[in-house]
């Protein structure tokens, strides 16, 4: 859930600046590869400052305004993921944007 709610919070900032621009989508989508079960969140916004990627999943470090976010919710997210043995990762397309892709064994 925090993955579409920071989607949802890029667009509204993306749309806020120039409403007349392009229309936000996110994208949700599941699918099995390779033996794992992968879900995919991807949005159209701004994308991810290159220096803030390697930043992402760190505790209380967030790209949001001072009073908009507390830097927790991805790296609650990470350990989440990888407690139940799981990755998550982040790509940033050169057409803009952020995809995070979540990957889990199958339960048994």
């Amino acid at each position: 859930m925090n993955l579409v709610l920071n989607a949802r919070d890029a667009l509204t900032d993306m749309m806020e600046r120039d409403p007349k621009g392009r229309k936000g989508v996110i994208s949700v989508s599941s699918c099995l590869e390779k033996g794992l079960v992968t879900v995919r969140v991807q949005d159209n916004g701004p994308g991810i400052p290159e220096h803030a990627r390697q930043k992402v999943f760190q505790p209380f470090f967030t790209t949001k305004p001072v009073g908009k976010g507390t830097g927790l919710g991805l790296s609650i997210s990470y350990g989440i993921v990888r407690e139940y043995g799981g990755s998550i990762s982040l790509d940033c397309p050169a057409e803009g944007g952020a995809v995070f892709n979540i990957t889990f064994p199958p339960a048994k």
